[in-house]
């Protein structure tokens, strides 16, 4: 089986989460398979990594403000 450093876990699409492992939980599974495996028997569930599915970053107050108004433009 392939290693998966801690950084690319990171951006894995399926998360072991729930019960002790948390929110978002132990994202290292490319496949929905592969997590369900591993969730079998834990009392966990699997879903969709939040940080693969949304990006690495939120955004925040100042991104939203530049969104809605953007340099330049009259509000």
């Amino acid at each position: 089986m392939a290693q998966i450093s801690p950084a690319s876990a990171q951006d894995s699409p399926w998360c072991v989460q729930g019960g002790r492992v948390g929110y978002p939980g132990d994202c290292m599974y490319q496949t929905r398979a592969q997590c369900l495996a591993s969730a079998s028997g834990r009392n966990v569930t699997c879903g969709i990594n939040p940080r693969a599915a949304f990006g690495q970053r939120r955004r925040g107050y100042r991104d939203r403000l530049m969104l809605r108004y953007p340099r330049g433009s009259a509000r």
